[in-house]
């Protein structure tokens, strides 16, 4: 085996395997920090051929647009609204509502002016959200179900894959062009 393709294929596996690092460690470092956060999923009827939208703060949001604690998310009539918080669970916005939303470590918190929502917590997370209805104010119960798959193991999934994809290519890599019958021996 010549020396350059030797160098090369050992090249190639470092920058794999590099590839491989970096990689895995932008999904470790995605994970959310300290600062909570939610996603909103906005669907309903298309108005004037534009997307569904709710308000977040006072500005237009579709699907995809992240908040933080104390976000105010109004639903118009034509549109619901999903919020994934997370470790934290779930909330449903039903059409015309209002929501003043407080995300603390295992906490929902907030206050429900208008309108509608079901709230599916995680275990070990209260919910705090008061509802004002007709000047009375109320507690939203939980609308949890039981959840008995594990969602820890859906976060291990992509990167036990990734790991293992690349040390299969690194084993194939190694592999190719060991098997060579042509020995050259020094002249003597």
């Amino acid at each position: 085996m010549n020396i350059y393709s030797r160098l090369f294929r050992n090249l190639l596996v470092a920058t794999l395997n590099f590839t491989l690092l970096v990689t895995t460690s932008m999904v470790a470092l995605a994970a959310p920090g300290n600062e909570l956060s939610g996603e909103i999923i906005v669907s309903g009827a298309m108005v004037d051929g534009a997307n569904p939208s709710v308000t977040l703060n006072g500005e237009n949001a579709v699907s995809g647009r992240t908040f933080f604690s104390g976000a105010v998310i109004e639903t118009p009539a034509n549109s619901t609204a999903t919020l994934n918080l997370g470790k934290l669970g779930q909330i449903y916005v039903s059409p015309n509502s209002t929501l003043s939303l407080t995300l603390t470590e295992n906490n929902i918190g907030g206050k429900l002016t208008a309108g509608n929502i079901q709230v599916f917590n995680n275990d070990g997370v209260a919910i705090n959200i008061e509802k004002i209805e007709n000047g009375e104010s109320s507690v939203v119960p939980s609308a949890r179900k039981d959840d008995d798959d594990d969602d820890k193991a859906k976060k291990i999934v992509p990167i036990v894959l990734l790991v293992g994809v690349g040390v299969v290519a690194t084993f194939w890599i190694l592999s190719v062009g060991t098997k060579t019958t042509n020995v050259a021996s020094p002249v003597r």
